[in-house]
């Protein structure tokens, strides 16, 4: 195999765009960066039909397991969602069991960010000063990972309404990992990426 192929599912329009970045930043870090990666565009679903009705998710997950499955490359079928109010380490074990029996011998990595993906900028936001209108000095509130509207946090310092499709790719590209490794959510999102992407050095 020559590489990693990536076929994403995810329910937002910025995460179409973010994923693969972050994707690419968690692959550069890893003990598999010297292998090529291609992310295919991330096909976008609507959660709650993906959750609740086997029909539409098996529709979605035979389309992204056939791109991987042609790929050439170790295929991964990744999938991304929002937790809201749920737990992500009950609704990710849970969801992945029903992937995984659609998805044959691929890997397959099931996603959960708690409340929403932008909690992650909140725990890192004095890493985004200067990005998109995003100010300096801003502070971490508490628990950023429990923090509900995460996006109106966000648009309330940007002073104006945040926007997904450009604003979440522009703060995935510089949001400080360190800082938002204090979100379970993230750091369990790292470290699942970082053994997928070595797990091709160990087949060596």
């Amino acid at each position: 195999m020559n590489g990693f192929f990536i076929a994403a599912i995810v329910e937002g329009h910025g995460e179409v765009s973010a994923l693969p970045i972050l994707l690419r930043r968690i692959h550069g870090m890893s003990g598999g960066a010297d292998r090529e990666l291609v992310v295919n565009p991330p096909i976008r679903i609507k959660a709650g039909s993906f959750l609740n009705d086997s029909a539409y998710r098996e529709r979605y997950l035979q389309m992204a397991s056939a791109k991987a499955r042609y790929s050439g490359r170790k295929g991964l079928i990744l999938v991304m969602l929002d937790c809201d109010d749920g737990c992500p380490a009950t609704c990710g074990p849970d969801l992945r069991k029903h992937v995984a029996g659609h998805c044959g011998n691929l890997d397959v990595i099931v996603l959960f960010a708690c409340r929403e993906f932008e909690t992650w900028f909140i725990a890192s936001a004095p890493s985004l000063a200067g990005t998109r209108g995003f100010p300096e000095n801003v502070e971490v509130p508490p628990d950023p990972e429990k923090w509900r509207d995460a996006k109106g946090w966000l648009g309330s310092h940007l002073n104006r309404r945040y926007n997904e499709p450009s604003d979440q790719p522009a703060f995935t590209s510089v949001f400080d990992f360190n800082l938002a490794m204090s979100n379970d959510s993230f750091a369990r999102t790292c470290k699942k990426l970082k053994a997928f992407f070595a797990s091709l050095q160990a087949e060596k």
